[in-house]
């Protein structure tokens, strides 16, 4: 029994250990799901938190996204830039109802995430992972997890625990001083992952300090720290979920897994073709109204005449 027992322990005790933190939540699996292509040599662990403020949070982006309003607004977006807009504060009047509904959940969701970042530290620190080193990953406001644990560790002088790290569509700064303090604590990879079509979390974030620049939608000037852009692949930051395989596949990530790596990108054909699809039925929701709104002023200039 005991070869068995040392080829178990060796199996369980891999190299190195991956946390993967999620950053919305539409399903509770939502946890997990992003983190099934992190591969065979490590051991992947997926960081729950504060579940209740990721799904409503989750939940009230799908339902801005998926409305008719939004994808009229978004084409107003598209033809200026996101940092355009930013930068202006010019957001059309349409995009601004759409903040009552996302920035309360946003804003608390925020503030959970740096709070956990901190409890993450913490738990590093006390080696809750034995001595193997630790890769951390994850997107949107799970990146903003790392962030904020990164900043910890560095302001308590942390090193040599975290050996690579990936932000993905970061809701923080891109200010120098803080990736300086970020690269500090960590020993190999610091990947900066961004897309300047993201105009989701260009607009979740308007309301926080736009002028230290914005992780999620620009590249970081910071030696030792490497910026990935794709743009190309991100329009909305409600894809990175079914995309995190790819990115780490596209940055060199050692043993990422393909069948896992396939199944993502079926499931964003899918929603490609779902996409096309609602966006042509809001097209010719838009054309009916304006038929009928063309017929009722024909009208009235009719009637104008007539007297």
């Amino acid at each position: 029994g005991k070869t068995k027992e040392s080829e178990v322990s060796v199996e369980d005790r891999r190299l190195r250990v991956s946390i993967g933190i999620s950053g919305w939540l539409t399903q509770k699996e939502d946890v997990v799901s992003p983190w099934r292509s992190l591969g065979r040599d490590t051991e992947v662990f997926a960081l729950r938190w504060e579940l209740d403020a990721l799904m409503n949070l989750g939940t009230s982006m799908e339902s801005v996204l998926k409305s008719y309003a939004w994808g009229v607004a978004k084409i107003e977006i598209i033809k200026r830039t996101i940092f355009g807009a930013l930068s202006a504060a010019l957001w059309p009047l349409s995009f601004l109802k759409f903040g009552k509904v996302l920035d309360n959940p946003f804003s608390i969701a925020k503030n959970r995430a740096d709070k956990a970042g901190q409890v993450l530290a913490d738990a590093l620190i006390n080696r809750a992972q034995g001595e193997r080193p630790v890769v951390l990953v994850g997107y949107s406001l799970g990146a903003r997890v790392i962030y904020a644990c990164l900043q910890e560790l560095a302001k308590r002088k942390a090193f040599g625990l975290v050996e690579s790290a990936v932000l993905i569509g970061s809701p923080c700064p891109s200010e120098a001083r803080f990736w300086r303090m970020m690269k500090s604590v960590v020993s190999g990879r610091l990947v900066n992952v961004y897309s300047e079509n993201d105009y989701v979390l260009g607009f979740l974030y308007r309301t926080s300090s736009i002028q230290l620049g914005i992780a999620g939608l620009q590249p970081i000037d910071v030696s030792g720290v490497e910026n990935v852009d794709v743009s190309e692949l991100v329009s909305g930051h409600l894809r990175y979920q079914y995309l995190t395989g790819g990115i780490l596949k596209r940055i060199g990530w050692e043993g990422v897994d393909e069948v896992e790596i396939e199944r993502e990108a079926e499931t964003i054909r899918l929603m490609d073709q779902e996409e096309e699809r609602e966006a042509v039925e809001a097209a010719e929701k838009e054309m009916r109204v304006l038929r009928s709104r063309i017929k009722e002023l024909e009208g009235m200039l009719a009637q104008q005449g007539i007297e």
